[in-house]
């Protein structure tokens, strides 16, 4: 939780800054700045929080938790938190930012840490080459009972074209992955061309508009507009998956 010496402090086209006993925390040049960046970290944490939640999660484990905006969101939704990543610079800023939050620098492949209910993987699948070897390592850190929530790009959307993701994902392959596993999905593109809509809503507004609408309809069946998939993974589902139980 919190410390009651916070205070938060909204920007017109930036993300949230705080204060601490008077001092205002300044933001980095590459944290989150764009509203559209931040209503995509509130939508995949907040699909994150929804299902932990209704896991009757308590401790919770975010991996690749960059420069700290979504372990901060799940504090702020009441859970135990604690952050891990493997950047030097990244856990600086998050540290800065966050200071009453806990934050490690680790490889998660390698990291030791003890069973929560609950991980969130947000935006870290696609990073990883060996996805089974990730997926194990996530089920030796989840207590009986646990969650892992992952959300990573669609390749279908994304067509693979990002240097710094070492393997994307179709549906069909998290399915044959995981299979059983509900997938959901998240679209910040809802019409093509938008060129209309975004003139008459604005671009943050017409990004916020297909993210809220993604919680309600199934955009993983329209491949071309769903650019985050979103998987809730129960411990019991490491079982059907081969190598990974």
């Amino acid at each position: 939780m919190e410390p009651s010496n916070i205070r938060h402090i909204e920007g017109s086209r930036y993300v949230t800054r705080v204060e601490v006993n008077g001092n205002i925390l300044q933001e980095r040049p590459d944290a989150l700045r764009w509203e559209r960046d931040r209503d995509e970290v509130n939508a995949r944490y907040g699909y994150a929080i929804h299902h932990l939640r209704r896991a009757g999660a308590k401790t919770v484990l975010d991996v690749a938790s960059g420069l700290g905006d979504g372990t901060r969101l799940l504090a702020q939704a009441g859970f135990a938190v604690s952050g891990v990543e493997i950047s030097a610079e990244g856990i600086a800023v998050a540290r800065a930012r966050y200071p009453w939050l806990k934050f490690d620098e680790a490889d998660i492949l390698s990291y030791e840490h003890e069973p929560v209910d609950g991980i969130v993987a947000s935006e870290i699948f696609e990073h990883v080459q060996d996805g089974r070897a990730f997926l194990r390592q996530m089920n030796r850190m989840l207590k009986p009972g646990g969650v892992l929530i992952i959300t990573t790009p669609n390749l279908k959307y994304s067509t693979g074209t990002n240097i710094f993701h070492l393997h994307e994902y179709t549906v069909a392959d998290l399915r044959a992955l995981l299979p059983g596993v509900p997938i959901r999905s998240f679209t910040i593109t809802l019409v093509r061309p938008a060129r209309i809509l975004r003139k008459i809503l604005g671009n943050d507004r017409y990004w916020r508009v297909c993210l809220r609408l993604s919680r309600v309809f199934p955009f993983h069946q329209l491949p071309n507009y769903a650019q985050y998939v979103c998987m809730c993974v129960k411990k019991t589902d490491f079982e059907r998956a081969v190598g990974v139980a």
